[in-house]
């Protein structure tokens, strides 16, 4: 074979591979932002468990995590929303454990994810939860 024919060769050759391969790839880009959102919204809804049963005047700081997300807090249930750079976004929602502790999300509970961190402190009988 000449070179032009195996410069030909080669190059279908890859065009095919890269064709076939990124389907797969992207599935599992997709199933690793899911398990992300499920991790990410297990671990708030925990630390929010461990303030509504700490003792008066505990604080925790909760490191969000560095994606382009939004956290919505709402009465016993958290719901994380990843927007991935392409395709639609993909949430999970999970919820809290069921305590007489009023939760106080702010106005609208609902936080940006990307370069912020979440005050959780319970005071007088409530688990308070601000953006940092």
């Amino acid at each position: 074979m000449e070179p032009l024919e195996w410069v030909f060769v080669t190059t279908f050759l890859t065009l095919v591979f890269i064709v076939f391969a990124v389907n797969p790839l992207q599935v599992a880009i997709g199933e690793a932002i899911q398990n992300s959102a499920q991790l990410q919204s297990q671990r708030l809804a925990s630390a929010i468990n461990l303030v509504q049963s700490a003792p008066e005047g505990t604080t925790f700081i909760f490191d969000m995590p560095k994606l382009k997300c939004r956290v919505m807090v709402t009465n016993g249930l958290i719901k994380l929303t990843i927007t991935p750079v392409a395709g639609a976004d993909i949430s999970h929602t999970v919820s809290m454990i069921k305590t007489p502790v009023i939760i106080n999300a702010g106005p609208s509970g609902e936080f940006e994810c990307r370069n912020n961190n979440i005050q959780i402190r319970k005071r007088n009988g409530v688990v308070e939860i601000n953006a940092l």
